[in-house]
């Protein structure tokens, strides 16, 4: 995968390279004016993108701690398929705790609308995928007025994990009253106190995720995902979707998730894993044993789509 601060140092660049550039240079600006001594994002931690001049892009947006690294498994095939690809970052990470708890639910909706309006400018076939939070941001949007204007274009989606609800219920009280005394916590010292299996990845691969819990921007998520299972829709959203779950997911309860694309979702596919090995982060070839069958029923579910 090629990155965009690599592209850009083309003489004349892709209009989609140009737009990433100027976003998270915004987005860096914006971080020192919260922190001045934040100095950019680490390469690591950038947008990833690839360009093939082309009219058809896979956009996703990653999870909570994450950054658009994890949200790659599928690239080989998309670019055999013909695919620009922006793997996004979500508002407030890439950078630290202190920053990422500055950043609101409606901040990532709004600029989520910012990359679906150049998305539809530039594209005439657009598939969005998102894992956990990226899912959430999502469907969210997707499911007001402004998300419907957007529905002749967007082929298909792909979720992983979507976050609505956590799986332990105790989960939000028990943030909410630390953030009371509390900005972030070791999430190290949480694996180490619960053995959750689901905290795995983000110490295996720590360049790509925070390793302090920012507990405010878990708050955010929550009531995010409160907000859109509480609400109800006049009319389901039509375009194509397949989601990934995992019974053990110890992060975003599955059977509401479950409940949540069979309610919104007119014309949806599940895939549950059984296996107890696979975590919330199913789409990380490092922690599920099972992979290649993610990557596979998403080769089906995409081709199947195109043009």
């Amino acid at each position: 995968m090629q990155c965009w601060h690599f592209l850009t140092r083309e003489k004349k660049m892709h209009p989609l390279i140009e737009f990433v550039d100027e976003k998270t240079k915004i987005l860096e600006s914006e971080y020192r004016e919260i922190d001045p001594e934040f100095k950019k994002i680490p390469d690591y931690r950038r947008p990833r993108i690839y360009s093939n001049s082309n009219k058809r892009i896979f956009y996703s947006l990653h999870g909570f701690l994450g950054t658009p690294e994890e949200m790659t498994v599928n690239d080989e095939v998309l670019k055999n398929l013909g695919f620009d690809i922006y793997h996004d970052l979500v508002p407030g990470f890439g950078s630290h705790p202190p920053i990422c708890n500055d950043y609101r639910s409606e901040d990532w909706l709004n600029d989520f609308k910012e990359k679906l309006d150049f998305l539809m400018k530039n594209y005439d076939e657009i598939f969005l995928s998102g894992f956990s939070t990226g899912a959430l941001i999502i469907h969210s949007f997707l499911r007001s007025g402004e998300g419907s204007i957007a529905m002749p274009k967007i082929k298909g989606l792909l979720f992983f994990s979507p976050f609505y609800l956590p799986t332990l219920k105790l989960a939000r009280p028990v943030v909410k009253n630390s953030s009371f005394l509390i900005k972030t916590f070791s999430l190290q010292w949480l694996y180490r106190l619960t053995g959750i299996q689901d905290l795995q990845v983000i110490l295996f691969k720590p360049q790509y995720y925070l390793q302090r819990i920012p507990l405010l921007t878990a708050l955010q998520i929550n009531d995010l995902g409160r907000e859109v299972f509480n609400s109800t829709l006049s009319e389901k959203i039509k375009a194509p979707i397949l989601v990934f779950l995992t019974r053990v997911d110890k992060v975003a309860n599955p059977q509401i998730s479950e409940q949540m694309i069979k309610r919104d979702f007119a014309n949806f596919q599940i895939k549950i894993f059984d296996n107890p090995q696979i975590p919330h982060h199913l789409m990380v070839p490092e922690v599920n044993p099972e992979i290649d069958q993610l990557k596979d029923r998403s080769r089906a579910f995409i081709s199947s789509l195109l043009g």
